[in-house]
C-alpha cells in the first residue's frame, strides 16, 4: 500500500492544533509542534502543493524553534531539531535509498538488531520515500512524531498506516524496545488483547530490564486481572528508577488493589513526597488510610485537599464518610449535600 504521508500528516492537524492549546506552555509540546510544522513544510513544497503553500508551515516551525530557544531549552531532542533544521538551509540532498538503509542498521541502539530490516518493510520501497521524510529520518527527535501519528492512527484503527509510522518512530528513533509496545497498541486497536499481551510479554522477555516495558506490561496484566502479577512488575521498575513519581503512583494503586493497603501508603507517601501537587495520589493515599481506619491522618489530609480546592466532591464525600463513621451526623450531612453536585472523574 503506497502511503500519502502528507495527507496522514494534514489529518494531524486538529489534534496537534488542541495539544498546543491545551499545553501552551510544555517545552515537549513545542517541540512536537514544531517538528509537525517543519516536516508538513517541507511534504507540501516537495509534493506538488509548491513552495508557496510550504511557506506557513515552516514559519511556524521556525517560530517554535525561536520560542523554545528564548526559554533556552537544553535537552538532547530540541537540540538535535535545531541542528538538523540549520542543516536544511540549502535544500541538502536527502540519503538514497542504501545511505538511508545503512544508517538505520548503524543508528545507535539498532546496530546488529535482526528487527531492523523488519521495520524497514513496514514501510514503503525506501526508495519510494518522499526526500523530505528521508531527511527527517536523519534526526532522532522525529521519532516523537512519528510515535504520536502512529497512535493517533492506531485509534482511528487506520493500522496499515500507524504500523508504518511507529516503524518510523523505532527507526530514527533507535529505540528497539518501543517496538513490542508498538505491536500490543496495533493489536488492541485491532481488538486481539491476546496478542497484545503477547507482544508486551516478548517484548520484555528480551528487554526485562526496560521500565516502559515493565509498566505497559503491568498494565496489561492488570487489565487481564492479575494485579498482584502487574504489582510485581511494577516493583521492579520502581527499584530499577526510584525517582518517578508515576511508577510509585501506579505501584501504590495496585498494590492497594491487591490487598496490600499498608504497603500502598509508602509508596503514595513516596510519590508524594517527590511531586506534593500529585493530585491523584494525595486523594487515593487518603481514602487507604480511611479504608485502614485511620481516620484522623485521612481527615487531615482531607482538609489540605479542601483547601487547595482539589476534587471537592470526591473530598466532600470522604469527609461525610469520616463523619458518619464518628457518628457526627450534623457534619455528615453537610458534608454530604455539599458531594451531591458528583461531576468528579474517578482517579
Amino acid at each position: 500500500m503506497a502511503i500519502n504521508w502528507l495527507a496522514y500528516l494534514e489529518g494531524m492537524e486538529e489534534f496537534y492544533r488542541w495539544q498546543r492549546e491545551d499545553h501552551p506552555r510544555y517545552p515537549d509540546i513545542m517541540l512536537e509542534w514544531g517538528l509537525y510544522h517543519h516536516l508538513r513544510g517541507a511534504l507540501a513544497a516537495e509534493t506538488g502543493a509548491g513552495e508557496e503553500a510550504a511557506v506557513p508551515f515552516l514559519a511556524e516551525g521556525d517560530r517554535a524553534l525561536a520560542t523554545l530557544e528564548q526559554q533556552s531549552a537544553d535537552f538532547p531532542d530540541f537540540r538535535c531539531w535545531r541542528d538538523w533544521a540549520a542543516s536544511q538551509r540549502g535544500g541538502p540532498a536527502a540519503p538514497d535509498a542504501e545511505a538511508l538503509r545503512a544508517h538505520f542498521h548503524a543508528v545507535p541502539g539498532l546496530a546488529g538488531e535482526p528487527l531492523v530490516d523488519e521495520l524497514i518493510a513496514e514501510l514503503e520501497p525506501l526508495a519510494a520515500l518522499p526526500a523530505a521524510l528521508r531527511r527527517a529520518a536523519l534526526c532522532p527527535a522525529f521519532r516523537r512524531l512519528f510515535a504520536t501519528t502512529g497512535e493517533y492512527l492506531a485509534f482511528r484503527e487506520q493500522l496499515a498506516a500507524a504500523a508504518a509510522f511507529y516503524a518510523l518512530a523505532v527507526l530514527v528513533g533507535g529505540r528497539v524496545e518501543r517496538h513490542w509496545i508498538y505491536r500490543a497498541e496495533l493489536a488492541r486497536a485491532g481488538g486481539d488483547p491476546a496478542a497484545a499481551g503477547a507482544a508486551l510479554e516478548e517484548g520484555l522477555a528480551r528487554h526485562p530490564d526496560d521500565i516502559e516495558l515493565l509498566r505497559e506490561t503491568a498494565q496489561e496484566r492488570e487489565r487481564a486481572g492479575d494485579p498482584a502479577a502487574a504489582a510485581a512488575l511494577l516493583e521492579k521498575a520502581v527499584a530499577l528508577q526510584p525517582g518517578w513519581p508515576d511508577l510509585r503512583y501506579d505501584l501504590a494503586r495496585l498494590l492497594r488493589e491487591s490487598e496490600s493497603p499498608e504497603r500502598s501508603l509508602e509508596q503514595f507517601s513516596k510519590a508524594l513526597e517527590m511531586n506534593p501537587g500529585y493530585e491523584r495520589a494525595a486523594i487515593l493515599q487518603a481514602e487507604t488510610l480511611f479504608e485502614l481506619g485511620d481516620l484522623e491522618q485521612a481527615e487531615r489530609q482531607l482538609r489540605e485537599l479542601q483547601e487547595r480546592q482539589v476534587q471537592p466532591q470526591r473530598v466532600y464525600r470522604l469527609l461525610s464518610r469520616i463523619y458518619a463513621e464518628r457518628k457526627d451526623e450534623r457534619r455528615a450531612g453537610r458534608f454530604g449535600l455539599l458531594a451531591q453536585d458528583d461531576t468528579d472523574e474517578g482517579v
